[in-house]
């Protein structure tokens, strides 16, 4: 039963790794890169001098089956002396946030909460502001949520104003729980 829940609970988690992982990880999930990536919002700042680009204002993003929904999305750029052509994109950013209102969306499988951070040096996730995890019924809350892509190792964290709490539904087949 143990086993069960940790896998249960891992896998809530997995989905949210999978818009950023395929870009990191092309050989262990699926190939979302050939996917076309789609923004739209009200409202657009490219800031060179920051190495900074702002969509603001009604946010959504989609390739895929994958949505995020969001107020604001910030891609900072690593800042550098000269530009690099020929380097990729994904070496060319050095974090992502996502605020007010974030939701990102994968079949039956949903995360929220107020602000997410995408540190790509750390290969880190953070959810802050009231994070929910959930699968259909299921659901995973905290103060706040990090998920670390190189160890592979989620943290749920919470605290005397917004305890971790869990709670799972019985799978009605067998093969609802993976071992």
């Amino acid at each position: 039963m143990k086993v069960a829940i940790v896998t249960k609970i891992s896998f809530l988690l997995l989905f949210l790794v999978l818009p950023i992982k395929v870009f990191s990880d092309p050989l262990k999930t699926p190939d979302l890169s050939s996917q076309p990536l789609h923004i739209v919002s009200d409202r657009v700042i490219v800031d060179e001098k920051s190495a900074s680009i702002i969509f603001q204002g009604h946010v959504l993003v989609r390739q895929a089956d994958i949505t995020i929904s969001c107020d604001r999305l910030t891609v900072y750029g690593k800042k550098r002396t000269k530009p690099n052509p020929k380097g990729s994109i994904l070496k060319q950013i050095d974090r992502i946030e996502v605020e007010g209102n974030v939701r990102v969306v994968q079949g039956n499988r949903m995360a929220s909460s107020q602000k997410a951070v995408y540190d790509l040096n750390n290969q880190k996730i953070y959810l802050m502001g009231n994070p929910v995890v959930a699968q259909g019924k299921d659901r995973l809350t905290g103060q706040m949520i990090t998920i670390d892509l190189k160890r592979r190792k989620s943290i749920v964290e919470g605290g005397s104003e917004k305890p971790v709490e869990v709670i799972l539904y019985p799978s009605k087949n067998k093969t609802d729980v993976v071992k």
